[in-house]
C-alpha cells in the first residue's frame, strides 16, 4: 500500500458525480498546505478542511498527466517569501471554497529567507478520477514553466537553426 496518496472528500465525489450527469467540470481553484499538526495525516473522504491550514494560494496548473489517461495533476507554487513550516497535507478547493480532493505529503520543510534559505516550492499532486472530462482544465497565464524534455527539444532546434543560419550567412559572404 502507498503511504502518500490523494483521494477525492466525500464532497468532492458528490460534485465530481454532478459534473458527469450534468456535463460541467469541476472548477480547482485552490491549493492548501498544511502541517499536520506535526503529525502524519491519513486522508479520509469526510474531512472538510485541512488538520492545520499554513498556506493557500491559487492552482497554478492542472494537467492530464503523461503517465496515466484517468490521473490530473494539480500544481501549485508557494512563493519564495512564504513559509517558516513543514508541509504533511495538501488540499485541494473549488470555486465554491470546498475541499474536493486530500492528500498526505512526506515531511517537506518550507523556509523562508530569513532562516538562511528560500526557495519557490512547487506542489505537484497527481489525483486519479475515472472522467477526467468532469475536471476544468485551467491554464495561469502569469506562469510559464515547460518540462526539461520540451526546453532540451526546443533547445537542439534552435541550435541546429543557427548553425544552418550561420553555414548560409558564411557562403552568402564568401560568394559575393
Amino acid at each position: 500500500m502507498q503511504k502518500y496518496f490523494s483521494i477525492m472528500t466525500s464532497i468532492g465525489l458528490a460534485k465530481y458525480a454532478q459534473a458527469l450527469v450534468d456535463g460541467v467540470g469541476i472548477e480547482i481553484t485552490h491549493m492548501a498546505v498544511g502541517d499536520g499538526n506535526g503529525l502524519f495525516v491519513e486522508p479520509w473522504e469526510g474531512m472538510t478542511s485541512l488538520a492545520h491550514e499554513v498556506w493557500r494560494g491559487e492552482v497554478n496548473r492542472i494537467a492530464l498527466s503523461e503517465e496515466n489517461p484517468n490521473w490530473i495533476t494539480i500544481e501549485g507554487k508557494i512563493p519564495l517569501d512564504v513559509g517558516g513550516w513543514w508541509i504533511r497535507e495538501v488540499g485541494l478547493f473549488d470555486s465554491a471554497g470546498d475541499l474536493v480532493a486530500v492528500s498526505n505529503y512526506p515531511p517537506t520543510e518550507k523556509p523562508v529567507l530569513a532562516d538562511g534559505a528560500g526557495q519557490d516550492l512547487y506542489i505537484r499532486l497527481p489525483l486519479a478520477v475515472e472522467n477526467t472530462s468532469a475536471i476544468t482544465l485551467t491554464i495561469e497565464p502569469s506562469v510559464v514553466m515547460a518540462s526539461r524534455q520540451y526546453v532540451d527539444s526546443i533547445t537542439e532546434v534552435l541550435a541546429e537553426t543557427v548553425k544552418a543560419g550561420l553555414r548560409r550567412a558564411f557562403f552568402y559572404t564568401n560568394t559575393m
